[in-house]
């Protein structure tokens, strides 16, 4: 015996075909906006196998808004599928793990992939290969201690400024402490960075990473 309050058999053929299609066009909506907000994950991924595209590394920058695209996108994902939920009107249990999984996927962006110092090295290293070819870095005999960076190049920095010793030498840190100390990236032509000033830490122990450019204090 079939239901009365059963939706699919209560409205006309019409309304019930407008509702699938309202369904599936919701359901693409939703795989582009989680695909959109997997984006970072993706390119990480392609990046251990040797096979991330060049216009993919966007992707993988670890500030600016390359951070907050995917967020957003995983945002309007959970949108789509909390109104599939109404649209479709799907059973409970569908409905709460659907909920769960979009909370957990908006996490999961929000957190982002984390990359080791040499992975991240790897991903940023023609905007740090130019960092180190400015005229800021290279012809300013002088050193400073806090360089802005112009604004392409910024997202290389956790605050988009450098450090240089008028040497040619250049910090690029990737944490920074409230009050002082930092690590990073340093280009550092010719000799080893061993002992130069992270904004209130002294580089021990650094690591090359390839040709002169070295990690230090990174964590």
């Amino acid at each position: 015996m079939v239901s009365p309050a059963d939706p699919w058999v209560t409205e006309p053929p019409p309304a019930r075909s407008q509702r699938r299609r309202v369904g599936a066009l919701l359901v693409v909506l939703c795989l582009a906006a989680w695909l959109v907000a997997g984006s970072a994950y993706i390119a990480m991924g392609l990046h251990s196998v040797g096979a991330l595209p060049d216009f993919l590394r966007w992707f993988t920058r670890p500030r600016g808004p390359a951070r907050w695209i995917p967020v957003l996108s995983a945002l309007a994902g959970l949108y789509f599928i909390l109104v599939l939920v109404v649209v479709r009107n799907l059973r409970p249990w569908v409905t709460i793990l659907s909920c769960v999984a979009g909370l957990a996927g908006l996490i999961a962006v929000g957190v982002g992939p984390s990359a080791d110092p040499r992975t991240q090295f790897e991903l940023m290293r023609p905007e740090l290969d130019r960092v180190a070819a400015l005229p800021l870095v290279t012809k300013n005999p002088h050193p400073q201690y806090y360089e802005d960076l112009p604004r392409d190049l910024a997202f290389v920095s956790v605050n988009g400024s450098v450090s240089t010793d008028g040497h040619g030498l250049v910090f690029v840190p990737q944490w920074a402490g409230l009050i002082d100390d930092a690590g990073g990236y340093i280009y550092s032509p010719g000799r080893s960075p061993e002992g130069m000033d992270m904004w209130g830490m002294l580089c021990r122990k650094p690591v090359r990473l390839d040709g002169d450019w070295w990690a230090c204090g990174m964590r």
